[in-house]
């Protein structure tokens, strides 16, 4: 029996795009930063995919980047760990990663983008010690008819390989709209018929 000790998995926010919100409330159209964190212990991981499904009212925007935490930690991707974060349609499915609908095979609209799929090949770790994988991306809040005010949006990650799975969730994200007022005055206050 081969075991995997200290495998890991961890889920943040780690950002947003607007000064007049803070965690975590967010606005319409802000971007948000996340972060995926993954510590791998010593050995081959083989068949590692990183799929991340985020709430209906959330989109993938762009991916920042897939950084080892030294060079201990390797993939059999082409191109390195980089490569996990090259939208090139070119690469199967989509681009890596891959950006398709949730559910899979749904033309509504509001479900594209919502699953993030990073192909990571095989992942060795040379060393001794642990060693963490980061992924950082960006998701927007849309602004669709289901995104209103104190609604909560959640972001939940599955790290897959070939022998086994993890799963973990970022906390939610709870949506803020403006309190709009309206205010209506006339001057002046006292005219016979015909004045402005």
């Amino acid at each position: 029996v081969v075991t995997l000790g200290n495998v890991d998995l961890t889920k943040s926010l780690n950002a947003t795009s607007q000064a007049f919100t803070s965690d975590p409330l967010v606005a319409i159209g802000e971007i948000l930063t996340y972060q995926v964190v993954l510590t791998i212990p010593p050995g081959t991981i083989t068949g590692v995919t990183v799929t991340d499904v985020l709430d209906r009212g959330l989109a993938f925007v762009d991916c920042l980047s897939v950084t080892p935490s030294s060079g201990a930690l390797t993939t059999t991707l082409a191109g390195g760990f980089a490569a996990a974060c090259s939208p090139n349609p070119a690469d199967p499915p989509n681009g890596n990663p891959g950006v398709l609908p949730e559910p899979s095979g749904s033309s509504d609209p509001a479900d594209d983008g919502r699953r993030v799929v990073f192909d990571l090949a095989d992942i060795t770790n040379s060393g001794t010690e642990d060693e963490t994988l980061t992924i950082t991306y960006q998701a927007v809040v849309l602004d669709n008819a289901a995104n209103v005010r104190g609604g909560d949006l959640n972001n939940a990650v599955l790290w897959n390989w070939d022998t086994g799975d993890l799963a973990r969730s970022a906390s939610d994200v709870t949506i803020l709209e403006p309190t709009l007022t309206l205010t209506k005055s006339a001057a002046p206050r006292v005219a016979p018929p015909g004045a402005p």
